[in-house]
């Protein structure tokens, strides 16, 4: 099984960090950069890149000459890099060598923190997980809720990184969360929320009857893919519900692993640049089955991710139908890059594409049948819409499986 956390790109040549006296030559070595690499820069903003750079010079002496604490010219360094990369997208951001092993302990999750996962949209902090049992739903968190507090910090402009900061620590410490239920935003709510190991299980499973199975995929980590395959390898099913509601995405080679449990031969997905060209495409080995199960899966607004590109590749590939809401829409790729021994900058670097070449960044996935959901309810239980809508839909299909509904 393929395996990865991040596309990294390692530089042939890793350059050491730079002091003050140098900042001349760096200056120099981009103007001559600029004018013998095509692409770097043209002739035309020459005069501007100059400008830009003497700007920047005298911003890094101006604080160091005159602000009233002291930095070194690595922590200047070092902020310049997080203000650019943070303005770039919601998504790229700065990491050291810790917190980018954090990010591989969410991956296999298995984590210190509260059972939350978090995404930035339309300028807000959203809950777009709780983990079922986690010290966070206990308090009371939602899927939806908006984060305005965490320890301390009023939440702003904050960086992914910093977020992760903030949630995780020690286990047993305590953390002061606050938020509000989008239904009720002038209600700030603050709740003591104690730290603790997070399990978070990718995958769990039921039998709707001896022909159906539910497999519900919390999150696509690095175990996704062969615990869905052993599901599948159970016993014949003749339908599969596949629920990604609240699927935050995750590790992108498990998802499209997972999608190729279900989609037989052909295009899963790919990647272009900038400019669309093509970066990769991922392709499906699977044999056709001679009767494949009837495939439903089930989104909503908080599908994001992988779990989008698995959704729009039965989508597209029409090998099953889509119920529930239009998905979040992060239809975008970040690569890893390492600057030095203990600087890491994800970058978003390319969009995902689905086999008929839409981008869903920012649009979603438009399901087949819409259904709106709602997060008062017992999933799989009489008020989960969405669910009940797949079970008439299955009736449909397969009118002869003489399944008691």
């Amino acid at each position: 099984m393929r395996n990865d956390f991040e596309k990294i790109w390692y530089p042939n040549q890793p350059g050491g960090w730079l002091t003050e006296r140098y900042w001349c030559r760096i200056a120099f070595i981009f103007l001559v950069l600029g004018l013998v690499i095509p692409g770097f820069s043209r002739a035309d903003t020459l005069d501007e890149e100059i400008r830009a750079l003497e700007s920047f010079s005298k911003t890094y002496h101006l604080i160091q000459s005159q602000h009233i604490q002291t930095r070194t010219a690595q922590q200047l360094i070092r902020f310049a890099i997080e203000g650019m990369v943070s303005r770039l997208d919601p998504y790229s951001a700065v990491f050291d060598r810790e917190e980018l092993e954090k990010l591989e302990s969410y991956a296999v999750g298995k984590y210190a923190g509260i059972g939350v996962s978090i995404q930035k949209h339309k300028g807000v902090y959203l809950v777009t997980q709780v983990i079922t049992g986690s010290p966070a739903e206990q308090a009371g968190l939602k899927p939806g809720d908006v984060l305005v507090q965490l320890g301390e910090v009023a939440l702003g402009d904050q960086r992914e990184s910093d977020l992760g900061r903030l949630v995780s620590g020690e286990i047993g410490t305590p953390l002061l969360v606050g938020f509000y239920h989008p239904e009720k935003p002038e209600e700030i709510i603050k709740r003591s929320i104690v730290r603790a190991l997070i399990k978070a299980s990718s995958v769990n499973f039921f039998e709707r009857d001896p022909s159906t199975a539910v497999i519900q995929i919390q999150k696509f980590q690095k175990t996704t893919p062969a615990e869905v395959e052993a599901v599948l390898e159970k016993k014949d099913y003749s339908a599969v519900i596949l629920d990604l509601r609240n699927n935050p995405g995750g590790l992108f080679l498990a998802a499209v692993e997972t999608a190729e449990l279900f989609i037989s031969g052909g295009d899963i997905v790919e990647t272009r640049d900038r400019e669309n060209k093509l970066i990769e495409r991922y392709v499906s080995q699977k044999i056709a089955q001679q009767k494949p199960p009837v495939l439903i899966v089930l989104i909503n607004r908080y599908s994001a991710s992988s779990a989008e590109i698995v959704a729009g590749a039965i989508k597209d590939r029409d090998v099953g139908l889509i119920v529930g809401e239009k998905s979040f829409g992060k239809g975008v790729v970040q690569s890893i890059f390492p600057l030095g021994n203990d600087l890491f900058i994800k970058m978003t670097t390319a969009r995902y594409m689905t086999p008929s070449g839409v981008n869903f960044h920012e649009i979603g996935i438009e399901p087949d049948h819409f259904v709106a959901d709602t997060f008062e309810i017992t999933r799989y239980g009489s008020k989960d819409r969405i669910y009940r809508k797949s079970l008439v839909l299955l009736d449909r299909l397969r009118p002869d499986s003489g399944a008691i509904r």
